[in-house]
């Protein structure tokens, strides 16, 4: 799944130059709030939980040091209040409906599998 154009999204929800310390990559967040909602954590604070005690889970999203709940917190609203939930699962059906299996050895591997379930917990929950 190709994550550029999810990217170029987030990143409009962050001033990335200028003065003041530079945010946690807007993506990063993204994948995590993807992740909560596929293994359905009920809360921002479970959430940083996991990532702090699971350091490849955070890596997976994108983050060297998680940030706190509050840091999940300003993203959401940021997301909702430019409307981006919507274009952005909008983009994740196009690129699962144009998902190819992989083919490893005698094993069938659907590239877009994980993203799909993404997909589909975005679906139910923000709609």
């Amino acid at each position: 799944m190709g994550w550029a154009p999810f990217e170029a999204d987030v990143n409009t929800l962050y001033n990335m130059e200028g003065r003041g310390g530079r945010p946690k990559p807007p993506l990063a967040y993204l994948k995590a709030v993807l992740v909560k909602m596929l293994f359905e954590i009920n809360s921002f604070t479970k959430l940083v939980e996991r990532l702090r005690n699971k350091p490849d889970l955070a890596s997976l999203c994108g983050f060297d040091n998680p940030p706190s709940k509050m840091g999940f917190s300003r993203f959401m609203k940021r997301l909702s209040e430019a409307e981006l939930d919507q274009r952005l699962f909008h983009e994740a059906l196009k690129q699962l409906s144009e998902a190819e299996p992989k083919r490893r050895g005698r094993r069938a591997r659907w590239s877009g599998c994980i993203y799909g379930a993404f997909a589909l917990v975005f679906y139910v929950v923000w709609w």
